[in-house]
């Protein structure tokens, strides 16, 4: 069988981390707050996302991955 067709892009809009150690990310507009097994937070901000592919994809906020191309780019920025 061929094989299924790559996911939607991924973008990071942002991270927050709470003085309680507590954080919240968000993945293409939606908060994804933890726990989380998918994510990592690292240093310098650059979070590991582990898509459900398993593959592994750094990131750092206002970057977007796209899977069908494979790239890690600059979002663009949203019109107000």
């Amino acid at each position: 069988p061929p094989p299924p067709p790559p996911g939607p892009p991924v973008e990071l809009n942002g991270m927050v981390q709470r003085s309680s150690g507590r954080s919240t990310v968000w993945l293409n507009q939606a908060p994804q707050n933890e726990p989380y097994n998918s994510l990592a937070r690292g240093q310098d901000g650059i979070l590991t996302l582990r898509l459900s592919t398993g593959q592994v994809v750094l990131l750092k906020p206002g970057q977007r991955y796209d899977p069908a191309s494979g790239t890690v780019t600059e979002a663009p920025e949203k019109q107000p």
